[in-house]
């Protein structure tokens, strides 16, 4: 297990660069205090700690730093590998094999989790946490294209002090573009990401002196999400039983099933994910996922996880729910379809429709016009 862990650093592209705590054999996790520090104004930075200028005498003003609690539990990341006769009779071929195929895997999983995961079973990732901060697109920009100007003011929000280790991550399908992007002056413009010889040099692969790292993990800009109408609108919509379209998730990272119930302030559903084998779909397996519930305008509860039993919606007008499924969530059933069924608890009509909006799309000649194929 030691070695297989070693060669999964070393195969991550995100694993080797995290800090790694050991841990005590029986220990399964770790709680350390952290700064909580989530502004760099007067009097936020180190949790609270303050200087002032002071003159002659003055009196002076204490501060003091704010502590948080940082609990990290321990994932468990698992693999099963099947071996044929062959391989059996062969020790030294099989222990290669599964070496390598397993470290490969779960350095993947890994990378993976540090980017994009969601928290529920596995680690927060970068994406999803509260510290990404976004550069929105300049004005008038095409989508899925990049401009000078978005690498100028990505690298103005990097932290000074973190510049020296910054590195650049990106899907490599986003390198014809860096190619060939020019700095405009006047009539002519200057090669951005290319050599001084154009493509007869080694390409520096740098930005502002910091290294371009393609990474698999990173989605492509082509298409950052798909929209289907998963259960059209309808004055009863949850009458009896009923599923959404059964979404094709080979080819996206993750699916969030919007579920918006207008009026019906009795009526409630028992609502489940189920892992589907094809688009009939001929066999269903439930699922576990994470949900939220809004409170207010855009504001939303904590993610709570449900197994697959699912959970029970609340008699009241104007409810909406998000329901979140990663498609790594399918693997253990073999399966690459997902649906949300929803049955009816307490009958009464309620309005309401669900939509379902895949993210996470990784190469755009795999990824089809539609998910529901």
């Amino acid at each position: 297990m030691g070695e297989l862990l070693k060669r999964t650093y070393h195969t991550g592209v995100l694993a080797s660069r995290c800090r790694k705590i050991p841990l005590s054999t029986n220990a399964n996790g770790l709680k350390i205090n952290a700064v909580d520090e989530s502004s760099r104004a007067n009097g936020a930075r180190w949790g609270g700690i303050q200087a002032y200028w002071e003159n002659e005498a003055d009196q002076l003003a204490g501060s003091k730093p704010k502590f948080r609690t940082m609990d990290l539990s321990l994932k468990k990341l698992t693999g099963l590998c099947y071996v044929t006769d062959e391989l059996l009779q062969d020790a030294a071929a099989l222990e290669s094999v599964l070496m390598q195929g397993l470290a490969e895997e779960f350095g993947f999983k890994v990378d993976d989790a540090i980017l994009n995961g969601n928290g529920a079973g596995q680690p927060l990732g970068i994406l999803n946490s509260d510290s990404l901060i976004v550069v929105s697109k300049e004005s008038g920009q095409t989508a899925g294209t990049i401009v000078v100007e978005n690498i100028v003011k990505m690298w103005s929000r990097c932290w000074g002090r973190s510049r020296q280790n910054a590195v650049w991550f990106i899907n490599q399908e986003i390198e014809p573009q860096l190619y060939t992007l020019r700095l405009m002056t006047g009539d002519n413009g200057v090669p951005v990401y290319m050599p001084a010889n154009g493509l007869a040099d080694k390409p520096y692969s740098t930005l502002f002196g910091r290294p371009v790292i393609p990474l698999e993990q990173c989605s492509a800009m082509y298409k950052p999400y798909h929209i289907v109408n998963a259960l059209p609108p309808a004055a009863n919509a949850f009458a009896g039983t009923v599923a959404t379209e059964v979404i094709n998730l080979k080819n996206w990272e993750h699916v969030s099933f919007i579920i918006h119930c207008g009026a019906g302030a009795v009526g409630t559903s028992a609502i489940t994910v189920e892992a589907c084998d094809d688009t009939v779909p001929t066999n269903t397996e439930a699922i576990p996922f994470t949900y939220q519930e809004c409170i207010a305008d855009d504001t939303f509860s904590e993610a709570k996880q449900a197994d697959e039993s699912g959970f029970t919606t609340a008699a009241a007008d104007n409810k909406v729910y998000k329901i979140e499924v990663d498609a790594q969530a399918l693997a253990k059933t073999g399966y690459s379809y997902v649906r949300l069924k929803a049955v009816e608890v307490t009958v009464d009509p309620v309005a309401g429709g669900v939509i379902a909006i895949l993210t996470g799309g990784r190469y755009a000649q795999d990824v089809l016009d539609s998910a529901l194929v």
